[in-house]
Order: C-alpha cells, then structure tokens, then sequence
C-alpha cells in the first residue's frame, strides 16, 4: 500500500515538474514565472521579507512572506511599467524580467562580498 502510494507521489511529482516546458512550447507564449524565482526571494528579502511566495502577473506583483503573513510587493517601473500586466508573457516583458533577475543577482553577489569581506 505505501510503495503504491509512494510510487503515485513521485509520478505526480515527475509531471508538475515536466509539465510546463511542453505547455511554453505547445503555446509559444513564455512563463515568466520560472524567470522570478531566482530573483523573487532577493527581491523581497531586499524589501524587508523572508521570502518570495507568489507572484500576480496581473498588478506585476510579488507576495513576500514573513513567518505566516503575506504582503505584496510591486515590481520595479523598469520591470514592469504602471498600468501594465505581464499577462500574457510576451518577449518584451521576458528580457525585462531577465535584465532584473540579473540585477538582483549581481546586487546580491554585491552585498555577500561587501558584507562578508570586511577588514
């Protein structure tokens, strides 16, 4: 009985892992969401949270975590302009995506050698 139930988890587990890469290709439209969660945590610990948890493409978003309350944070203007959705995920809003994962990876990088470097 368990190794059934164990045997079902891990092939649930397999398509939820899978599953999206073919539906990106199959519609030609790209999820931005996988682009925010490198970025997504940094950004909210960067705003005073623990971490990133959801994301609302639709008010560009982010729902930062602190133990177990949620506060939204918005993306910045450059990411996502006011009065703008990043619903669907066209390639304009995808490269202003990876421009800002790339900005909180070197802010981050930044921070870890400044802090962690000191004399």
């Amino acid at each position: 009985m368990c190794r059934s139930i164990s045997n079902m988890l891990f092939a649930l587990f397999a398509v939820a892992l899978i599953l999206p890469a073919p539906l990106e290709a199959i519609s030609g439209i790209p999820d931005c969401r996988r682009d925010l969660y490198p970025s997504g945590n940094i950004y909210c610990q960067l705003s005073g949270h623990n971490r990133f948890y959801v994301w609302h493409e639709e008010t560009c978003e982010l729902e930062c975590v602190d133990g177990t309350k949620a506060k939204r944070v918005r993306l910045p203007e450059s990411v996502c302009p006011l009065g703008k959705s990043m619903d669907p995920c066209n390639p304009e809003p995808k490269d202003a995506l990876q421009k800002f994962n790339d900005t909180m990876h070197k802010i981050k990088k930044s921070l870890v050698e400044k802090w962690c470097n000191r004399p």
